[in-house]
C-alpha cells in the first residue's frame, strides 16, 4: 500500500467509499464547507436535505436498507443538535451510522465563538464513540476505528467532530480494505448446542419459533422458512420485524405481543411449552412481563439465539442461550433435524388464521365515512408492487399497520424501531429509496407527523426520489386524543390540528397530490399515486378513533 497525498477531508470520503457508502446526507454551512469542497470530485454523492434531522433519518433509512454503514453531515452548533434525534434513533435501533459535524478551527475554540458547543459531549450518550479530530494525520485511523466500532456488534452510530482547518490539510494516506481493519465473519454456534436444540424441539409438546430483527439483518429468512417447513413449526415475529417471516405463509402467524399483536400469534405463544427465539430483542412492546400480564406464559421455557450476546436472557431466563451467526445456526439446525430424522408436525393453524382474517375484514369497513384507517391500509397494501418497501410512522398508523399489513418477503416493512420518533418515517423512506432505487417505496403518516419533516418533499422532487406518501388525516394527534378521551374523561388539550390540504402542498412542491374523502374513490387515488413516476402524496381524510 503506497501512500498518496490528499486532504484529510478527502480521506474521509475514501474511507466511506471503501465501506460501500455512496451517498452522504446533510446540509452545507460555514462549519463544513471545507469538507464539502474536499469531497467535490470524489465518488461520494452529496444529498442535500432541507433539515439536519431529515438528513440523519435519511442516513438511518439508507443504512437499514443496505445493512451497512450510513453517513450524515452537519455544521457545528444548531446544525449538530438538529442531527441528534436521527442519531439517537440509530443508537436505539442498533444501526451503523457515522455522523460528521463541522467545527471551528482549533485556534478559535478556546474563545467561545459563534454557535460554539461541546458537540462531542452532546453526542456521547447516543453514540458508541464521539470524538473530535485534533490532528489532520489522525483522520485515516479515526475513520477506520469509527467504521470498526459502528459495524461491530452491537452496531450503532459514531460521531466525529471535524475542525475546519484540519479538514483541508494535506496528509499522506494509505488505502485499507475493510477486511484489513475489522472482523468480517461471525462465530459459528457450538454443534452440541445445535443438537440439544433439535432434540428439545422434537420432544416439546407445542414449540413455537419467534423471529426478530436480527433474522433480517442476517438475511436469514429463507433459512428460517426451510427450517419451519421441515419441522412443521408455527412462526410468529416481533412487532418491529413483521417481515422476518412471511405471514402469508401457512406457518406464519404475524407479530405477537401486548401491543398490536395478532390473535393467532398470541394464541399459539400463550399455549407454547417451548419457545425458540431467533434474533429477538425482547422489550416492553412484546409483553415483557409474563402472564397473566403479558403474552408469554409462565410455564414456557426458552431457547434464545442471537448475534448479540447481551440480549441473551436479558428479559426472560433461558434454558439455553447462544450467540453467533444466525444463518449458520439455522443451517446447522436444519442439518441436525435431517440427521436425527425428526418428525414433522402438522399444526392446524388454518382456523386461527381464517378467524383473524374475518376479524380484520369486519373492522376495515369499506363504506365508512370518514374513511377508516384499516380500510386505507388494506387498499394501499393490495395495490403495491410485490417487491415494495412499506414504512409506517408511529402512533395510530403504526398500530393499525402492524395489524393489517401482510408480508410476503423479507425487507418489505420498516419503521423507526425502538425510538418511536413522530415524523421520522418520510425522511427515512427517502434514505430507503436512495439505497434501493429499483424498488417502490411507500410510507404511511398521520397528519400530525408528516409536517414535522414536510420540507423534505423538496428534497424528494429535486433528487427524483419517487417515494409515495399516504396521510391518514384525522385533523389531530389521534393516538393521544384517544387516550385523553378514554383515560382522562375527554379533557382534550394539545391534540387538535388545522389543515393544510396536503395534496395542494404537494403540488406546490412539484409532486403529485390528491385528496380523498370518499372510500369508494380511494382505490383509484392510490393507483394513480403509485403509477406516478415521481414523488406523490395522497391526503386521506380518516376517522380519528
Amino acid at each position: 500500500m503506497s501512500a498518496v497525498k490528499m486532504t484529510a477531508g478527502r480521506t474521509i470520503a475514501e474511507a466511506l467509499l471503501a465501506e460501500g457508502v455512496r451517498h452522504l446526507f446533510g446540509i452545507t454551512g460555514d462549519g463544513n464547507l471545507e469538507f464539502v469542497n474536499a469531497i467535490y470530485d470524489s465518488d461520494l454523492r452529496f444529498v442535500l436535505a432541507r433539515h439536519e434531522q431529515g438528513a440523519a433519518y435519511m442516513a438511518y433509512g439508507y443504512a437499514r436498507t443496505r445493512k451497512g454503514l450510513g453517513a450524515c453531515l452537519s455544521m457545528y452548533g444548531p446544525g449538530a443538535t438538529n442531527l441528534l434525534s436521527g442519531v439517537a434513533a440509530a443508537h436505539k435501533g442498533l444501526t451503523p451510522l457515522i455522523a460528521l459535524t463541522g467545527k471551528h478551527a482549533l485556534a478559535l475554540q478556546p474563545r467561545g465563538g459563534h454557535q460554539q458547543l461541546d458537540e462531542v459531549s452532546i453526542f456521547r450518550p447516543v453514540t458508541k464513540w464521539s470524538v473530535m479530530v485534533t490532528q489532520a494525520e489522525q483522520v485515516p485511523e479515526i475513520m477506520r476505528k469509527a467504521c470498526r466500532i459502528a459495524l461491530s456488534e452491537p452496531m450503532g452510530p459514531v460521531h466525529i467532530s471535524l475542525p475546519v482547518d484540519l479538514v483541508e490539510t494535506e496528509i499522506e494516506a494509505r488505502a485499507w480494505r475493510p477486511e484489513q481493519y475489522r472482523a468480517q465473519r461471525e462465530a459459528r454456534i457450538d454443534a452440541e448446542a445445535v443438537r440439544v436444540t433439535a432434540q428439545t424441539l422434537s420432544d416439546a409438546r407445542a414449540p413455537v419459533i419467534i423471529a426478530g430483527r436480527e433474522v433480517l439483518w442476517s438475511n436469514a429468512t429463507p433459512h428460517l422458512i426451510r427450517l419451519a417447513e421441515r419441522l412443521g413449526l408455527p412462526v410468529t415475529t416481533t412487532g418491529g420485524a413483521i417481515d422476518a417471516f412471511p405471514n402469508v405463509h401457512p406457518l406464519g402467524l404475524g407479530p405477537f405481543g401486548a401491543w398490536a399483536g395478532w390473535d393467532p400469534a398470541n394464541e399459539v405463544v400463550k399455549n407454547a411449552d417451548w419457545l425458540l427465539a431467533v434474533g429477538v430483542r425482547f422489550d416492553f412492546d412484546l409483553g415483557s412481563v409474563r402472564a397473566p400480564y403479558g403474552i408469554i406464559p409462565r410455564q414456557a421455557r426458552m431457547i434464545q439465539v442471537n448475534r448479540l450476546p447481551d440480549t441473551i436472557g436479558a428479559i426472560y431466563p433461558v434454558e439455553l442461550g447462544m450467540a453467533g451467526s444466525i444463518t449458520g445456526f439455522l443451517e446447522d439446525l436444519l442439518a441436525e433435524a435431517d440427521r436425527l430424522d425428526l418428525p414433522q408436525r402438522n399444526p392446524n393453524l388454518a382456523a386461527l388464521k381464517a378467524a383473524w382474517a374475518a376479524k380484520r375484514a369486519a373492522r376495515a369497513d369499506s363504506d365508512a365515512r370518514p374513511i377508516k384507517p384499516e380500510y386505507a391500509i388494506t387498499v394501499i397494501r393490495d395495490a403495491m408492487a410485490e417487491d415494495s418497501v412499506f414504512l409506517a410512522d408511529v402512533g395510530n398508523v403504526m398500530s393499525r399497520t402492524r395489524s393489517y399489513y401482510d408480508t410476503a418477503r423479507p425487507d418489505s416493512f420498516s419503521f423507526v424501531e425502538a425510538f418511536g420518533a413522530l415524523g421520522s418515517v418520510f425522511p427515512t423512506a427517502l434514505g430507503v429509496q436512495v439505497a434501493a432505487p429499483e424498488r417502490q417505496v411507500v410510507c404511511l403518516c398521520g397528519d400530525g407527523a408528516f409536517p414535522m419533516n414536510l420540507a423534505e418533499l423538496e428534497t424528494s422532487v429535486r433528487e427524483r426520489l419517487p417515494v409515495k406518501v399516504f396521510i391518514c388525516n384525522d385533523s389531530g394527534f389521534g393516538s393521544v386524543w384517544t387516550r385523553q378521551k378514554r383515560a382522562y374523561a375527554g379533557r382534550f388539550l394539545g391534540v387538535e390540528l388545522l389543515g393544510p390540504n396536503f395534496a395542494n402542498v404537494a403540488r406546490e412542491f412539484g409532486a403529485f397530490g390528491e385528496r380523498v374523502d370518499d372510500p369508494h374513490e380511494l382505490a383509484g387515488a392510490v393507483r394513480r399515486a403509485l403509477a406516478y413516476s415521481g414523488p406523490a402524496v395522497v391526503d386521506i381524510l380518516t376517522a380519528r378513533e
